[in-house]
């Protein structure tokens, strides 16, 4: 059993995200969404990652990396056309880098809540 807490905020570049693991916000966000079935959003207007409460442990860890590599993306202003792997991987790699320096319980919960 894991024993890391989810983390409250996570911190990509110099914005600071908030996390929300609550059944009426996932709602919310399915709710509003063309996609209703979403178990993770990320809202760059207010800086707000949602993720559904209910999930696996494994899958809330997946859920809340894959919500980061968005955070990542848009920190790093690229675009939403298609990209050559390369270009993609070498443009994420700094600033995912950084987000895990900086952010030492994202690591620990993913880490251990991957099983």
């Amino acid at each position: 059993m894991s024993t890391a807490l989810l983390p409250t905020t996570i911190q990509v570049g110099p914005f600071r995200f908030t996390v929300i693991a609550n059944g009426q916000a996932i709602a919310n966000v399915r709710k509003n969404s063309q996609q209703g079935s979403r178990i993770g959003e990320t809202m760059f207007t207010d800086l707000t990652i949602t993720l559904d409460p209910d999930l696996p442990p494994v899958l809330l860890a997946e859920t809340l990396l894959h919500e980061v590599l968005h955070c990542c993306w848009w920190t790093c202003g690229l675009p939403d056309e298609q990209l050559t792997h390369e270009s993609a991987v070498r443009a994420l790699s700094p600033i995912l880098l950084d987000t895990l320096r900086r952010n030492p319980l994202l690591v620990a919960y993913v880490c251990e809540n991957g099983e």
